[in-house]
Order: C-alpha cells, then structure tokens, then sequence
C-alpha cells in the first residue's frame, strides 16, 4: 500500500511541477518588469488579466502510470484485477497578486483520492482510501 501510494504521490507531483513549468513564460516576463504572477495587458481595454495555465494533470498521471478511464475515476489493472483507482482530482493554481512582494508566490496545490481494494484471504474488506495532497512552487532563478 504505501509503495502504490508513494509511486501516485511521485506521479501527481510530476504531474503539478509540469503545471508550474508551463507557466514559467507568463510569469518571467511579470517578473521582469517588476510585478509578479502570471498577468497579461489586455491592449483593447488597457487592464492587466490573469494569464494561468492548469495544463492537464489528469492526463499525465494516465501517462505516467498507465490508467484508464471509466467515467469519474482512472482505473489501474493488475492483470484481470484492479489495482487502484484515482478520483477527485482537485488542481488549484494560485497566481500571486499583481505587484505583490516576496511574500506572494505562484504556486499549484493538487489533490486526489487513490482507492486500494484490499483483499484478505477469503473475503474482501473494506476499500483503503488515501487522500494524496501536495504543492509546487514557482522560484524565480534571478
């Protein structure tokens, strides 16, 4: 159980640190200039908007650990047997202010829910369900 936890907890963190990746260009630039976060000018009404990318979380940990989709949740098989599922893949990206100071940071939290069925001998128990949580940060190098 916690090897399967630990490989998802890996995979989500790959799966979020790309997310802030992504949003490396729309934060540069806002750095750059001497605010912070990830802004865009909106040149026809002359007002800064945010400018976030939430990527596709769901779809790099399909990738990563080889899930498939049935409905709400993403599916692991050991051969003809589930292995896991994930579900209630939460990402909330959190841009720091416009002209914050160092304080505020860009950042993405993510959360999911991983099922373990859990079998003991001659009958099931009840499903092991983890909530897996985590935060990646966006630090600017200069």
């Amino acid at each position: 159980m916690k090897t399967i936890a630990k490989g998802i907890r890996d995979s989500l963190e790959s799966a979020v640190i790309s997310v802030v990746i992504q949003n490396w260009d729309n934060n540069y630039e806002s750095l750059r200039q001497g605010y912070s976060g990830g802004y865009d000018l909106d040149e026809s009404s002359d007002n800064w908007a945010m400018d976030v990318d939430e990527g596709a979380v769901y779809n790099n940990l399909g990738n990563a650990l080889g899930l498939l989709n049935f409905g709400n949740k993403y599916v692991k098989f050991a051969g003809d047997d589930v292995e896991y599922y994930l579900y209630d893949l939460d990402v909330v990206v959190l841009n720091a202010r416009f002209r914050g100071d160092e304080s505020d940071l860009f950042k993405a939290s993510a959360k999911i829910t991983l099922e373990v069925p859990f079998k003991f001998g001659w009958g099931h128990v009840p499903n092991i369900i983890v909530p897996l949580r985590l935060t990646a940060k966006f630090t600017p190098k200069f």
